[in-house]
């Protein structure tokens, strides 16, 4: 062959290797400063053949601006610097105006020295780059995770014993990192009383027949540092087809700090319980669903007349005399509700001393919370027995405890573009938002709306913005919790996630949940500061004995009460000195010291001040701490004054005395009017109606015999006669019906609205059909009352509402009820302070109405707003109703506007 065949071998073979390959192959003449390029351009890039320039235009000018000079630089640099290949990554752009990253290289052909042509090819490497990109961003995001979380690592091969730890698991054992590990620095570093479980706990985990999930808690010790840590650790064993573990990994948390705030609860709550015993007022705990006794101080087991046995009992099986009681229905109420109970002067049956009791007692019920969880409540009682008997209550201070601790988990999100679109986020941080996966993929803004007025997301925007991390502590945050808006508190991070370039692509969200202890924390100094308050509340004084130093304290109340300077230094001796007869605080006190003995002291006793003189009545309570051995150490107490309680218990005695002389005095008075008023009915029944029936009886024989010998005019004064009569009639049976009403000695039983209004109805159908009346009444309850008395009320109300209707329409009567509290009552019933609440029953009809002032003088007796020849009536009905009312404890109003209608509200206890 020769060297031209060779050479058209040679451009055939090129030109067959350009179009097999899938790359763009090019060839640009250095001397014509042309290009060629194959099919795999036009395929690859999406361009026509029209569409390019037939220099290197076509290439250059397709160059991403940014990269344009770089590789431009270095393409020259290759052939001017005499160089046979170059290569290059940059962008370039496709017909539909995207971006490929590419990679290029070529060939540089020679002759006599000069570069003439040059040969290659550009491979599209986008996808093997994002792939890249994807990969080096998931690793940052797990490593990151793990910094976040401050988990440590640990992998450990049962069958060679080997055994791997990251730095973080070193630093929880007190070793230094990259400090080598084995199977005996794991066991060694285990805290001695934790060595056992935990050890048993990684053989199960590893048991081919058990296969648990390892999850505790334990204690370590420092090898370099001694330092003693809480640790939860959590892992999973692997195992192979045969049943052989060969691998057991997991992870392990720091959670000392938990431990602390665990321990500093534990303490708290025992204070509490301490405070209780030695309070001076009755006070207990119950516990369960059963109500268990847990704690109950001897002021309290006093007053129940029961001793300490009842601790660990329920409370009907301590008590059971309180069985079927109501107050046990409101402290199951409180425990299941979680609502607060105050009671005053509530009844309570006591079997006390062998005797049964008929009590009294200012109460208040207080759940006790933990975990979002009520688990017991807490009750402070009073005994007002005597106050109630005496007709005047004492009134008590109450204060809530409460105590709610719960451990929180993390939260992990990312969020991508400046949108703050949610790109990730874990179950948790979903759980926290109330939210589910459907929120992925859609801006913040949109997916969590209740955000609005927040500053979160614009936080996540300045982050994205700027690139700097940010990081807070007790963060507030009002998210939903199911349907409803609650406040959280968070530590948590947002962190920037960038490029290789510096530029931010996401940002990783970090967050856990510590509102338990926040809450914990102000619930704890909210406490602090009731008890505080309560004491001071209560008048009380405290003081305390130390028996081996013959020291004391007393409180400054104490100090006031007996006469000594704030800042002056006393004794026990000198206290006493104040006490006349102080035989028997000495004797209590010996008492409270005895060995064996319970160390409970409760004396009362009278203190005088030791400059003004007066003398005071003092009850004191307190408790006695020994030490190990038995002696006496200290005790600890309070006093009150009860120097007013006595004086008016005294006070009250003889006023009960008086009042009871007063009200025989009206009672007689009373039944002599009475009387008065009984002979009244029997003269209008007997002595008026007689001679009437005897005149309207002879005005109808005149009418009915002697009509046609009457002319006109004596016709018409028959008929007038007649008419007069019975009105006269009615009016006397209307009187009759309103003394029987005042005079009659009512009998309250359960009487049923809606069978009244009912029976009201049937008797009034005729006059119902002959008006048209449409009558429409909602659910009527059952009340206490006088069955009669509350008929003729409705029969009275529905009849005038039919009397006075408009003739161009039917009358229409609506009956409404409703409840009411006792402060929205009318004025007239405040006296009825022992009422909680009213039963309102509204009549309305669309009538004639009224002038609004006239809504009192309407009640009154013989009172009309209308003559006889407008509408008939004596003026009595209405104030039929208003005595029905006020006989049932009650009341009556009038609303209405002329043309417009009339609302009558009755008001009865509930």
């Amino acid at each position: 062959m020769t060297g031209l065949d060779d050479r058209l071998l040679a451009n055939e073979r090129f030109e067959l290797l350009a179009k097999a390959t899938r790359d763009a192959v090019w060839d640009w003449n250095l001397e014509t400063d042309t290009v060629w390029w194959n099919e795999g351009f036009f395929d690859l890039f999406g361009y026509g053949l029209e569409e390019l320039e037939p220099g290197p235009e076509s290439w250059y000018n397709r160059i991403h601006p940014d990269d344009q000079d770089e590789t431009l630089h270095s393409i020259h640099e290759t052939i001017d610097g005499g160089g046979t290949n170059w290569s290059h990554e940059y962008r370039f752009r496709r017909a539909d105006g995207s971006y490929a990253m590419i990679f290029d290289r070529g060939y540089i052909i020679h002759r006599e020295g000069k570069p003439v042509r040059m040969v290659g090819s550009m491979q599209d490497v986008s996808t093997y780059r994002e792939l890249l990109r994807r990969q080096q961003e998931s690793e940052e995001r797990y490593r990151m995770a793990m910094e976040a979380t401050k988990l440590g690592t640990w992998d450990y091969n049962p069958v060679t014993e080997e055994l791997r730890w990251d730095d973080r698991c070193r630093a929880l054992f007190g070793l230094s990192p990259g400090r080598p590990v084995s199977w005996s620095t794991f066991e060694e570093g285990v805290h001695p009383d934790d060595r056992s479980f935990t050890t048993a706990a990684v053989q199960r985990a590893v048991d081919p027949a058990i296969r648990s999930y390892y999850n505790i808690e334990y204690r370590t010790i420092g090898k370099e540092d001694d330092l003693i840590r809480w640790v939860r650790a959590t892992g999973q064993g692997y195992f192979s087809p045969e049943g052989i573990a060969y691998r057991f990994v997991g992870t392990i948390q720091d959670i000392t700090a938990d431990k602390a705030k665990d321990n500093a609860l534990r303490a708290s709550q025992e204070r509490l319980r301490l405070v209780i015993e030695q309070a001076p007022v009755a006070m207990l705990v119950f516990r369960g669903d059963d109500l268990t006794f847990e704690t109950v101080n001897s002021t309290m087991l006093a007053m129940l007349g029961k001793t300490a046995d009842i601790i660990g009992k329920p409370l009907l099986e301590g008590l059971p005399e309180m069985k079927g009681q109501a107050i046990v229905d409101t402290m199951y109420r409180v425990y299941h509700t979680g609502e607060p109970y105050y009671g005053w002067e509530v009844p309570v049956t006591l079997v006390r001393n062998g005797q049964t009791e008929d009590c009294y007692f200012n109460v208040a019920y207080t759940p006790i919370r933990e975990k979002d969880t009520i688990t017991g409540i807490i009750e402070v009682a009073t005994e007002v027995t005597q106050q109630v008997t005496a007709r005047k209550a004492l009134e008590e201070s109450e204060q809530r405890f409460r105590t709610l601790i719960a451990e929180a988990p993390f939260a992990i999100g990312v969020y991508v573009t400046d949108d703050i679109v949610i790109d990730n986020a874990n179950p948790v941080l979903l759980n926290m938002w109330s939210k589910d996966s459907s929120v992925i993929g859609k801006p913040m803004e949109e997916a969590i709306p209740e955000l609005k007025g927040q500053p979160f997301v614009q936080l996540l925007k300045d982050v994205y913005r700027t690139g700097v991390t940010y990081q807070t502590t007790e963060q507030h945050a009002d998210l939903l919790d199911g349907d409803e808006l609650k406040p959280f508190w968070f530590n948590f991070t947002y962190k920037p996630l960038k490029d290789a370039n510096g530029h931010v692509y996401a940002i990783l969200h970090m967050a856990v949940d510590v509102t338990a202890q926040v809450v914990a924390r102000q619930q704890l100094k909210q406490a602090q500061e009731s008890l505080a308050t309560a004491i001071d509340v209560a008048g009380l004084g405290t003081w305390q004995l130390y028996l081996q130093t013959n020291e004391s304290f007393f409180s400054d109340r104490i100090r006031e009460w007996a006469g000594f300077d704030i800042d002056e230094s006393i004794t026990l001796a000198d206290v006493l000195a104040c006490v006349p007869n102080n035989e028997r605080v000495v004797d209590a006190v010996e008492k409270a010291t005895l060995p064996g003995g319970d160390g409970r002291l409760a004396v009362e006793y009278h203190l005088i001040n030791r400059k003004t003189g007066q003398e005071r009545i003092i009850s004191s309570q307190g408790q006695t701490f020994f030490t190990e051995t038995g002696t006496a150490q200290t005790i600890v107490g309070a006093s009150y004054d009860i120097t007013l309680q006595r004086g008016t218990e005294q006070e009250l005695s003889r006023l009960v005395s008086q009042r009871t002389h007063e009200l025989e005095l009206a009672n007689y008075d009373l039944q002599r009017s009475n009387a008065n008023l009984q002979q009244f009915a029997y003269v209008a029944s007997h002595d008026l109606q007689e001679p009437l029936r005897k005149v309207q009886s002879f005005s109808s024989l005149l009418q009915d015999q002697y009509a046609q010998e009457i002319d006109e005019r004596g016709r018409d004064i028959l008929g007038r006669i007649q008419q007069a009569g019975e009105r006269m009639s009615t009016l006397i049976r209307d009187l009759l019906n309103y003394s029987r009403i005042s005079t009659r000695q009512q009998t309250f039983e359960p009487v049923s609205l809606q069978t009244i209004l009912n029976d009201v109805i049937d008797t009034l159908d005729l006059r119902i059909q002959q008006t048209g009346a449409a009558v429409n009444a909602s659910k009527l309850p059952t009340v206490r009352g006088d069955e009669s008395q509350l008929r003729q009320l409705f029969q009275n109300l529905l009849s005038n509402a039919m009397k006075f209707s408009l003739p161009d329409r039917p009358p229409v009567i609506n009956i409404t009820t409703t409840e009411v509290s006792a402060q929205n009552a009318p004025a007239q019933l405040g006296r009825m302070s022992q009422v909680p609440a009213f039963i309102r029953i509204d009549v309305a009809d669309n009538g004639i109405g009224f002038d609004q002032k006239y809504a009192d003088r309407i009640f009154q007796v013989f009172q009309r707003l209308h003559t006889h020849s407008q509408y008939a009536g004596t003026g009595v009905g209405l104030a039929i109703c208003q005595r029905v009312a006020e006989n049932h404890g009650g009341a009556i109003t009038a609303t209405s506007q002329p043309g417009q209608g009339t609302t009558f509200s009755i008001y009865l206890p509930k």
